[in-house]
């Protein structure tokens, strides 16, 4: 489960148990580090969090799908929508 929000305040809240190690020649630390800077350096919200599962490679692989589905609702136009959807009337 992903959930993005673009307010240009930074966080990351990663629950996601991986075996420490490698899937092939990529470092299982690598996700965290890569989604922490991403959050960093977009400004935004990132919540990543993964119920179940047991092989490395499917929860890596579930969390960037997930993260790309979210990205992708989040900055999606929807003509209904006059405006910028925030309660402040900015991101």
């Amino acid at each position: 489960h992903v959930v993005v929000d673009l307010s240009g305040r930074p966080y990351l809240s990663y629950n996601v148990k991986i075996r420490p190690g490698r899937v092939g020649s990529f470092d299982t630390d690598l996700p965290h580090e890569f989604f922490q800077a991403l959050a960093n350096q977009l400004g935004m919200n990132l919540h990543i969090n993964v119920s179940q599962g047991e092989n490395p490679h499917h929860i890596i692989e579930a969390c960037f799908k997930a993260l790309a589905r979210a990205m992708e609702r989040a900055t999606r136009i929807d003509q209904r929508i006059k405006g910028v959807l925030s309660t402040k009337g900015s991101l």
